[in-house]
């Protein structure tokens, strides 16, 4: 089986975010669990899942997340 980026065990920009990673990011926008996952398309459950590591974050949620924080006129 070829390697997927989601199962990838060299972090680049196609991994998977760890969850301190993303509690990290969404606290230094100041963004509310809610608002975090409504940016990027999802349940709040599901942005609760991959803070607390029982789900990884899927890599292009990732990216997403992070180009619309670097440019909110994109929302």
């Amino acid at each position: 089986m070829a390697n997927h980026a989601n199962r990838s065990p060299i972090k680049t920009d196609a991994a998977n975010p760890e969850p301190g990673e993303i509690i990290m990011l969404r606290g230094a926008a100041e963004l509310t669990q809610q608002q975090a996952a409504d940016l990027v398309f999802v349940t709040t459950r599901s942005w609760q899942k991959w803070e607390s590591g029982e789900q990884r974050m899927p890599p292009g949620a990732w990216k997403l997340f992070r180009i619309l924080l670097a440019h909110p006129e994109l929302v």
